[in-house]
């Protein structure tokens, strides 16, 4: 079965945004506006089977959460 591929939308220190592939050492795409950002971690995030977007905001908290192709199984706890 292949695995999520999971894409993080983060600021930089500059104050410009960036998508980044989970473990990838740099960033695969900056730009000053966070919709282009996002925009750009969705359709990276479509194109494969299974792909998630995550959207962190300044304090590095998870804002928002997308899940593409079949979802993760939830578990009671």
């Amino acid at each position: 079965m292949p695995k999520r591929i999971t894409y993080h939308v983060l600021p930089k220190p500059d104050g410009t945004w960036g998508v980044k592939k989970a473990k990838a050492k740099r960033m695969a795409f900056v730009s000053a506006k966070k919709p282009a950002v996002i925009r750009k971690a969705k359709s990276l995030a479509k194109k494969n089977k299974l792909g998630q977007v995550k959207i962190h905001d300044h304090h590095g908290k998870i804002e928002f959460e997308w899940t593409y192709g079949k979802d993760p199984e939830r578990f009671p706890g």
